[in-house]
């Protein structure tokens, strides 16, 4: 009798071809806030298109939307994490477009070249250095999965900053001394390379996590 050992082969495909697009797939949304007991998600957890979020009664979520700059304020129900926002059903949300950093921006230093092109507002006009506003900047890098940061400022002498710890974020908020407005700052890991400047107006006023996020 012969064995028949195509599906076998097919199926094992299957798995290796679902599991390197696993490796690779990017997130497209960030928890912001996450308010009430049980919510499944932590605020700053990356999220990547398919998630769902069920939501207890009486517990909400913001997402911030990478690529569309979209925020959403999700109360309850089920959330189903789209590439530029969110299927909600047996919920509330509620939507506003900020400015942010474009996924479609992403450094073209992930090419060998140093840069980090930012739109804001929807525009086409990418601004280098990164215009960042707020002092505690978060840093995205993905495909990095550990790795210590260092932020060193240009324009004047002020002490290197290191962050080490698993990525793909990196965030500054709670970790050292904050950014100093004004400040032109070179920031690298490896061979991933951007520059930003800091609003001079950063830290008068609580800002959006999209609004403090940096991808190269």
């Amino acid at each position: 009798m012969k064995t028949n050992i195509f599906p076998a082969i097919l199926l094992a495909t299957t798995v290796i071809l679902t599991a390197a697009a696993a490796a690779h797939a990017q997130p497209v949304a960030i928890v912001e806030d996450a308010r009430g007991e049980g919510v499944p998600v932590q605020i700053m957890e990356l999220l990547e298109e398919g998630a769902v979020i069920e939501l207890p009664a009486g517990t909400s979520i913001v997402l911030g939307y990478l690529g569309s700059c979209l925020r959403e304020h999700i109360d309850g129900g089920k959330a189903t994490i789209g590439a530029d926002q969110s299927e909600v059903t047996g919920g509330e949300v509620t939507r506003e477009t900020i400015q942010c950093q474009s996924a479609s921006a992403s450094a073209s230093s992930q090419s060998g070249e140093a840069g980090a092109l930012i739109f804001r507002g929807g525009t086409d006009s990418p601004e280098f250095p990164a215009k960042v506003s707020d002092i505690n900047p978060a840093f995205l890098l993905d495909g990095i999965t550990e790795g210590t940061l260092i932020i060193e400022r240009l324009d004047r002498t002020e002490a290197t900053r290191e962050l080490a710890g698993p990525g793909p974020l990196f965030d500054t908020l709670g970790n050292g001394e904050p950014l100093s407005r004004g400040g032109h700052y070179r920031v690298q890991l490896g061979d991933r390379e951007t520059e930003i400047k800091i609003d001079r107006y950063a830290g008068l006023t609580t800002v959006p996590a999209l609004e403090r996020l940096v991808r190269f």
